[in-house]
């Protein structure tokens, strides 16, 4: 069985590059800009990241550990 896993996205997109794990939740924000691959924000905000709310995440962690 493969670990559990938490993909966090931003800038890149999981059909792009997925995570390598049959057990894996995929957190990202969708925003209208990402994923724009870039490794600095080209517009400033690096809303993709900023705006994912660690409440968000630890929700998701929280999914796998329960085997969700």
């Amino acid at each position: 069985m493969s670990q559990p896993v938490v993909a966090l996205y931003g800038s890149s997109s999981p059909e792009h590059t997925p995570p390598l794990s049959a057990n894996a939740r995929v957190v990202r924000t969708g925003i209208e800009c990402s994923p724009c691959y870039a490794r600095e924000c080209p517009l400033g905000h690096f809303k993709c990241m900023n705006e994912l709310a660690p409440e968000r995440v630890m929700e998701e962690i929280a999914a796998v550990q329960a085997g969700l």
